[in-house]
């Protein structure tokens, strides 16, 4: 884990510098940054909006945490004409920063988890590879949603790792329940895809083998806390969205099964 701690430093440090260099041109981050300016402009915080309409097609934890780091003082020296190109600079290193923290300290939960899985060694190598991938210095500095969804969707396997493997089943589950609850208020539905439909086809796969000498026996009550968590988590928002506007669950469904319009089939 030391090696994987050294690696995410150094990620840290290359990309850090960065961060101020960009202009906000990717659509993605200003779909965070733009809600999270608003908030400090007046706009509501339960369910942020984007030029004056509700912003719920994505959930909200992003933008929250977004908002949270950004000054009151930046937002207002935005505008100001004479103090605007350094207000946006100090922008992006507020709003960057966070982001950037979290895709390193998901370097180090990818490397825990070759060690949970393999070894040592495969942590080490997980984490270098991880650092050093192309998705990793493109997308890793930015305030989007994917940087969140990766930090919990890596916290929760995990978890969910350290369960089955290290038979460690009561603190897997309530870990890794709350960890996938975050995940699904990070971008919705996309983290079940990538936490319990690979433990399931891994379960198959088991099955499909036929290992007698690896006999587990299914923890149903921590399961049943992890799923509570989960929806003490992921649920409230949604709830609360759906009863302040009436065609949410249009908007989700457009959002999941046609991508956020009908011409991305």
């Amino acid at each position: 884990i030391l090696g994987c701690m050294i690696i995410a430093a150094l990620a840290f440090v290359a990309v850090a510098p960065t961060l101020i260099w960009l202009e906000f041109s990717y659509a993605s981050e200003n779909l965070v940054v733009e809600p999270a300016m608003e908030m400090h402009r007046g706009g509501p915080w339960l369910i942020p909006t984007l030029a004056g309409a509700p912003r719920t097609r994505k959930p909200p934890l992003p933008t929250w945490i977004c908002a949270a780091f950004v000054r009151p003082a930046t937002v207002a020296a935005l505008a100001d004409a004479q103090w605007r190109d350094q207000a946006y600079r100090r922008l992006a290193w507020e709003v960057r920063w966070p982001a950037l923290v979290l895709s390193c300290l998901s370097i180090i939960l990818c490397g825990w988890i070759g060690r949970v899985l393999i070894s040592d060694g495969a942590g080490f190598a997980s984490a270098a590879m991880m650092a050093s991938s192309m998705l990793f210095l493109r997308f890793g500095r930015f305030a989007t949603n994917d940087v969140h969804l990766m930090l919990w969707v890596i916290v929760a396997n995990l978890f969910f790792a350290i369960a089955i493997f290290r038979n460690r089943r009561w603190l897997g589950c309530i870990a890794g329940g709350i960890a996938l609850g975050f995940a699904l208020m990070s971008k919705g539905p996309v983290a079940l895809a990538q936490t319990v439909v690979p433990i399931a086809l891994f379960f198959i796969w088991r099955a499909w083998m036929k290992r007698p000498r690896e006999r587990w026996r299914i923890a149903w009550v921590p399961i049943l806390l992890a799923v509570a968590m989960v929806l003490l988590i992921a649920v409230p928002w949604p709830l609360y969205a759906m009863v302040r506007l009436p065609d949410q669950l249009h908007t989700w469904f457009v959002e999941i099964v046609q991508g956020g319009g009908k011409g991305n089939r």
